[in-house]
């Protein structure tokens, strides 16, 4: 039986996603998806099962009781995870204070507000950095606290758990994530006494006695493999909004059964809709990838905002530059709602800078024509008749948020794609006119966070930085990576644990010999030796195969810049 921890699993559903074409992938994504809704491998705690909306009604009662007594819930989460944790914060503050009177809702990330833009992952790897931040959360009252880490297996987040557990009288602690808690990270954590296993045994005990809650259903492995951003980041969305609904609306418990169905069918109608013009789209957005061009993002408010999320993602995940997809939000930092306010103050960094007029008159005057630019979802008239008058391709995704269709199709031509379609009517499954609105925006939301996953994901691929399901060219940006990075090598190249870890070193090093001092040196310590770098995977996955030289090595990459072709190439010589 395989022991390897689902979340990190190959999704069987896409095991050639490699060789697809758009239409392929848009089928292999919605097949995935379904496993949301589905379960997977029979395994009994899914998103529909009877014990999962147990702990959701009990999780929505403990967060109603904290909120009672003048308290807060926070939300964290390392890169993703953090993302939505700081989206659902903001979104449920804006809902909180219209139906309430009150914003009871904060956010953690690991890195800092700078981390929803850029990759910061060593910071996952701290513990003590997870639990301190948590500390200095500035709310009275008790505290519903929302881990999320979606393969169980973040340091920063274990700290903040622990750290609850100890605290009862002041922490009320969630678990959220897509592991069996028997999977969670065993591996011991640096410089700390605790594994993630460990905690996690600890809050299952407290959830025992109604202190505690674990999120945890089973919707398999991401489409690459890994890749949390995607279905585990949608599931992520699914329950928190389900859960602070039912938290505001205590009434609404009857109808949670109702309330999943409408996300299921969100699911259906999406895919039946989107699959041509999202087809279009992607070969699109795979062009100007493959011709060195860029794809940009702009949009406002929670659409908008997943727009800059998606982009974030792609360095990390696929080893894209800052600048390869880049988000952009009408209204700035005023609409965004961050913390600490304009990063670009702060910092003087370019990559910072998401305001519409920075994009119009600094990014569109220099637009190439192989340029992508992706209008999400009511952008201003003016902005949209600019971006058209382009000579980049263009995609509009326009999603209704009405009852009432605004299309039931596109309209494209060679060089632009319209997404212009409508949902199902959630007045189909739920009654109450509050509810209704909520769920009607929180369907858009999800449509519109699948439909930019499947243009970068998709785009990435025709690039060539996936290979089978795997990603290939990931940054070595934490230990979690690190381990994966190691396993990846080994899938590829059949080699053991030693010989895997012994090509990434080179890789990192740049050495031809690993020796018995670096060999026993931290995971730490090669992190922050690796982050900085470029295709450290790709080179190591050729230096085990071919058992050649660093200057042979890059050498591959350098013939073959397509990083599939080049592992691939590898592969048959050796």
């Amino acid at each position: 039986m395989d022991q390897t921890p689902i979340t990190e699993r190959s999704n069987a559903l896409s095991a050639n996603i490699d060789l697809s074409s758009p239409a392929e992938m848009i089928d292999i994504f919605r097949r995935c998806d379904q496993e949301i809704f589905d379960g997977f491998e029979g395994f009994p705690l899914s998103l529909q099962s009877a014990a999962l909306k147990v702990k959701i009604l009990k999780a929505a009662e403990l967060c109603r009781n904290v909120f009672q007594q003048g308290g807060s819930c926070v939300l964290s989460g390392c890169g993703t995870s953090g993302r939505l944790a700081f989206l659902m914060a903001r979104e449920f503050n804006a809902i909180y204070r219209k139906q309430l009177g009150m914003e009871p809702f904060r956010y953690i990330i690991a890195g800092g507000d700078e981390a929803l833009f850029i990759s910061k992952e060593a910071v996952e790897d701290k513990p003590w950095e997870g639990a301190r931040e948590l500390e200095e959360i500035d709310a009275k009252g008790p505290i519903l606290f929302v881990g999320i880490t979606a393969g169980l297996s973040a340091p920063f987040v274990a700290g903040q758990l622990d750290l609850c557990l100890r605290h009862p009288d002041h922490y009320v602690p969630v678990l959220m994530g897509f592991n069996p808690t028997h999977q969670a990270r065993c591996d011991s954590i640096e410089n700390w006494d605790k594994s993630f296993r460990d905690v996690a045994s600890l809050v299952e005990d407290a959830e025992k006695d109604g202190k505690a809650v674990v999120l945890n259903p089973i919707v398999g492995p991401d489409t690459v493999a890994g890749s949390s951003r995607m279905k585990s980041g949608s599931v992520t969305k699914i329950l928190l909004e389900v859960l602070f609904l039912l938290a505001m609306k205590g009434e609404l418990k009857s109808s949670l059964d109702s309330i999943l169905r409408y996300y299921e069918e969100v699911h259906r109608s999406f895919y039946s809709l989107a699959a041509e013009p999202l087809a279009k789209a992607i070969s699109l957005c795979g062009q100007s990838l493959l011709s060195s061009r860029h794809i940009y993002y702009i949009g406002q408010s929670t659409n908008g905002i997943l727009g800059l999320i998606d982009a974030s993602e792609c360095p990390p995940t696929y080893g894209a530059t800052t600048d390869d997809i880049r988000g952009f939000l009408l209204g700035g930092y005023d609409e965004f709602g961050n913390k600490d306010g304009d990063l670009v103050e702060l910092t003087g960094l370019s990559v910072y800078k998401i305001s519409e007029d920075y994009f119009l008159y600094h990014i569109l005057p220099a637009c190439h024509e192989e340029d992508t630019i992706v209008l999400i979802q009511s952008v201003t008239p003016e902005l949209s008749a600019v971006v058209r008058r382009s000579c980049c391709h263009v995609v509009e995704i326009q999603i209704s948020e009405s009852s009432e269709p605004v299309n039931d199709g596109s309209d494209s031509s060679d060089r632009s794609v319209r997404m212009h379609f409508d949902l199902c009517d959630p007045s189909a499954f739920v009654a109450d006119q509050v509810a209704c609105e909520m769920l009607r925006s929180f369907g858009v939301g999800l449509a519109v966070k699948w439909t930019l996953n499947a243009l970068s994901t998709g785009a990435h691929i025709i690039k060539g930085k996936v290979c089978e399901n795997f990603m290939v060219d990931l940054k070595v940006s934490n230990a979690k990576l690190f381990r994966r990075s190691v396993g990846i090598i080994q899938r590829f190249t059949q080699v053991g644990v030693e010989e895997a870890t012994d090509a990434l070193l080179r890789s990192i090093y740049e050495v031809e010999t690993i020796s018995t001092d670096l060999k026993a040196a931290s995971i730490s310590g090669h992190i922050a030796k690796a982050t900085s770098k470029h295709k450290v995977v790709p080179r190591a996955m050729i230096l085990a195969m071919n058992k050649c030289t660093l200057e042979e090595a890059d050498t591959a990459l350098q013939q073959c810049p397509l990083v599939r072709q080049a592992v691939k190439r590898a592969s048959n010589s050796s």
